[in-house]
């Protein structure tokens, strides 16, 4: 009896320790299809894509009379947890890994391949260069998805003409990320691009930069503080994700009365800048996560193959306004932009 007891005790401290997966564990999650989501970090643009993804699915599944169930877990921007939580999702024979943020995709896109689980991305600035996919027409193996990689031209063209009743030539860009984030590196490094051209197609315009990068949120302040002090006239942050867990912080520190640089900010996406930033054209994660679903679907209920099945983008973009953040730092929006926000 008592080596009974011992053996039951032992089994349920194995279905109760969490490495997810061991079949002879009931599994809570229910679904004619079982998708896995490993999630980088928690915040709003992340949040908002896992929604879409959730809803647009559900919708979908519905629609043709099946149903499906998610297995939601967030890493915390911890790797070893988000390999520890993919590999719950392939003990698990999940059906689908859906990964949000670079990160989570690179351990995800690894650790499925054997298996061949289908596994669909999104927030993914550059997946190529992050040797997610071969390419973006044609992923190869078992990974495609959707990258949140902006038109940084239409970017652009927002700052200049932010400062439009300011000044037109002789613009210094300052740009702020996060130095361990390769897809803000990338961003950066396609910014500065972007205003080379236009010098070189006009010499006339006198555009310069200066880039700060951080490697945490407490190095904030003095950041901001060396672009003001370095004369820049306006800062891009792109989809940076620590930056993006803690725009309140950025908000507090540039507006600060006594301290704060008072630099008119432009973000990567929509919800990075209602929470620090006066402008943006920029990718709806929301609308993202939909469009992700919508593939999700095709691979396992049309049977599409992920490797010949391109990375997609977002296909419209959004001119938003906040006219609450740059009263906060003295800035006044142009009119012309204000005309044309679609917020």
């Amino acid at each position: 009896m008592k080596k009974k007891i011992v053996i039951l005790a032992v089994m349920l401290a194995l279905c109760a320790t969490a490495v997810v997966g061991l079949s002879a564990c009931e599994d809570p999650v229910k679904g004619d299809y079982k998708i896995g989501i490993v999630q980088e970090i928690e915040h709003g643009a992340l949040d908002a894509a896992r929604e879409g993804f959730q809803t647009e699915l559900t919708r979908l599944m519905t629609e043709a009379g099946k149903t499906v169930g998610f297995d939601y877990k967030n890493a915390q921007s911890d790797k070893s947890m988000a390999s520890n939580i993919v590999d719950g999702f392939v003990a698990r024979n999940r059906n689908m890994v859906f990964s949000i943020g670079t990160a989570a995709t690179q351990i995800a896109s690894t650790k499925t391949k054997e298996k061949g689980i289908p596994t669909v991305f999104t927030a993914v600035t550059s997946p190529v260069e992050s040797n997610i996919v071969a390419s973006m027409d044609a992923p190869g193996a078992n990974v495609t998805g959707t990258t949140d990689l902006v038109d940084l031209e239409k970017q652009l063209d927002v700052m200049i003409e932010l400062l439009s009743d300011v000044k037109t030539n002789g613009i210094k860009f300052g740009m702020l990320y996060t130095s361990a984030e390769p897809n803000s590196k990338y961003q950066v490094e396609q910014m500065k691009r972007a205003i080379e051209g236009r010098n070189a197609a006009d010499a006339s315009r006198g555009y310069s930069y200066v880039e700060k990068s951080i490697n945490e949120m407490a190095d904030v302040q003095a950041a901001l503080k060396a672009l003001k002090n370095s004369a820049c006239d306006v800062v891009f942050i792109p989809t940076d994700n620590m930056i993006a867990s803690a725009v309140a912080k950025v908000m507090t520190e540039n507006s600060d009365e006594a301290n704060g640089a008072k630099l008119p900010i432009l973000c990567g996406d929509i919800d990075m800048t209602a929470g620090c930033g006066v402008a943006t054209i920029g990718v709806n994660f929301y609308d993202l996560g939909v469009q992700t679903a919508k593939m999700a679907f095709e691979i396992l209920v049309g049977g599409k193959d992920p490797a010949t099945y391109p990375v997609e983008k977002q296909l419209t973009y959004e001119l938003h306004i906040y006219e609450e953040n740059a009263a906060k730092i003295g800035f006044s929006i142009p009119q012309s932009l204000k005309d044309k926000a679609s917020r």
